[in-house]
């Protein structure tokens, strides 16, 4: 009866252990981060987690946690959520369209690619309105984003 008692319980610790793990940050990548806008500046180390319905961007100053970006319905920093259009209003001077942060943090192509050359590491986009004056630029593992009209720079650099 003990032993049963025993596996019971063992099966009920790998069934709790194994609900949580799912509920886990999946997918962590470090890298280099430079973030400078009109309101905000940062260059130092952080991490990019992707999990299945969120993507999070953690930055770190000095090892302590300055900054927690995560991206899912609605763009939470530090627990503070917005809409979409309304934080790339807020941080970007510009709304731009919902998933354009997700596109720079993903590497893809933005404004479903308009203006894009092909180069031999990647590839990169000028994109010219009376709003914004964006270059961007991803190759290899690197991505970096500037939009003079806004005076804002942002680029990822993996490690």
């Amino acid at each position: 009866m003990i032993k049963l008692l025993q596996i019971i319980f063992l099966c009920f610790v790998c069934v709790f252990l194994s609900s949580c793990a799912l509920k886990s940050k999946t997918q962590s990548q470090s890298a280099y981060i430079v973030l400078k806008t009109p309101q905000f500046r940062f260059a130092d180390y952080g991490f990019l987690y992707e999990g299945k319905n969120f993507t999070s961007l953690e930055l770190y100053s000095a090892s302590k946690a300055l900054l927690e970006l995560k991206i899912m319905d609605k763009i939470c920093i530090n627990g503070v959520c917005y809409a979409k259009t309304f934080f790339n209003k807020r941080f970007f001077n510009y709304e731009y369209y919902d998933d354009f942060l997700q596109d720079l943090i993903y590497k893809k192509p933005i404004f479903y690619g308009k203006n894009k050359q092909i180069t031999s590491c990647g590839f990169t986009q000028n994109i010219i309105s009376k709003n914004y004056d964006i270059f961007y630029e991803v190759c290899d593992k690197n991505m970096s984003f500037s939009d003079k009209k806004s005076k804002i720079k942002f680029s990822i650099k993996s490690i």
